[in-house]
């Protein structure tokens, strides 16, 4: 059984469902916790890469960058799609 008083002392050694951690996330490292509270948010970078050297092309890689970038404009993200980059890539701000 789980304790669900607050606040929350979860033993992580326990196969808890993700619902009951995230539930308590704060309660775990509340330094860790990203507030989300500016508008933007942050910046997200979506790497979309379609073609690699040793595979065949990605199809629908298209499509899961599309889902992904509305997906963080509508939690107020900042965001960029950059397509096919080496491992090499050098961030810039």
């Amino acid at each position: 059984m789980v304790n669900l008083t607050w606040p929350a002392k979860i033993d992580l050694s326990q196969n808890l469902p993700f619902h009951v951690l995230s539930r308590f996330n704060k309660s775990i490292c509340p330094s860790k916790v990203y507030t989300m509270k500016n508008k933007p948010r942050g910046r997200a970078i979506i790497i979309n890469n379609k073609y690699f050297p040793t595979r065949e092309y990605r199809s629908g890689s298209d499509i899961d960058a599309a889902n992904l970038q509305a997906l963080f404009e509508e939690l107020y993200f900042d965001t960029d799609i950059w397509e096919d980059c080496s491992s090499k890539v050098e961030l810039q701000s």
